[in-house]
């Protein structure tokens, strides 16, 4: 939620808090206020802890050189699944006429449907908005939103993705995700769009690369807020 300088990396305390935004957005509806969380023994070996939601962030401080290390994202995902529980996960992905799995068979690209376990906690990939059905209005606890190619194919996206509380968006243009973000973190006026943003980009062959983009963007009305395109 800061102010972010490009040439300046995150702390470790910084994505020890993120991390753990995430897996406790994946436990809202556990009664029991736990989350499942994983560590390497040997690898492909993991060891699962149950942690309480108020000791997340602990817990990823303590080990956050192996949530940051190599197969990290790994332990991210094997933590989110459990703590939203993989029978909850499988109806999420049901409901929203996605599947069969999280990851996409033959191409190993992840789907909408993992990302938005990852953003707001619910396996639920349907993130389209028909101008004449009915508004989504779920919450996405990270205040992340997300920008697809689908838009282009006729598929709206969901104005909760599209303006999102913190400058920062998932990509999806149809194969795999990158990120965008506006370094002027969340105390820009929202009311002025942006003219830079950045676009990180960590797959290979083109990647890791990070661009500085020129954008044209016009501030909207929709209903009692304004956002930005």
């Amino acid at each position: 939620e800061k102010q972010c300088s490009i040439g300046k990396p995150f702390t470790d305390e910084e994505i020890s808090v993120a991390l753990a935004k995430i897996i406790k957005g994946c436990a809202q509806d556990r009664e029991d206020r736990m989350c499942d969380l994983f560590l390497w023994k040997e690898k492909p070996d993991v060891a699962q802890e149950h942690v309480k939601i108020d000791h997340v962030e602990d817990f990823m401080r303590k080990h956050i050189s192996q949530y940051k290390g190599e197969g990290g994202i790994i332990l991210l995902i094997y933590a989110a699944v459990a703590t939203r529980r993989p029978d909850v996960v499988r109806q999420d992905i049901t409901a929203g006429l996605g599947g069969p799995s999280l990851i996409e068979p033959g191409t190993w690209f992840c789907n909408t449907d993992i990302i938005s376990l990852l953003l707001r906690g619910v396996a639920n990939g349907d993130i389209g908005e028909p101008e004449d059905g009915p508004v989504k209005d779920f919450d996405v606890h990270t205040g992340v939103g997300l920008l697809s190619i689908e838009e282009y194919n006729g598929i709206p996206i969901a104005e909760v993705l599209k303006s999102p509380k913190l400058p920062v968006w998932i990509l999806h243009n149809g194969s795999h995700f990158t990120t965008l973000f506006d370094e002027r973190g969340q105390n820009q006026d929202l009311l002025t769009p942006p003219t830079t943003l950045f676009h990180w980009n960590g797959l290979p062959p083109e990647g890791p690369r990070m661009m500085k983009l020129k954008v044209k963007a016009k501030t909207v009305s929709k209903g009692k807020t304004n956002a930005y395109f």
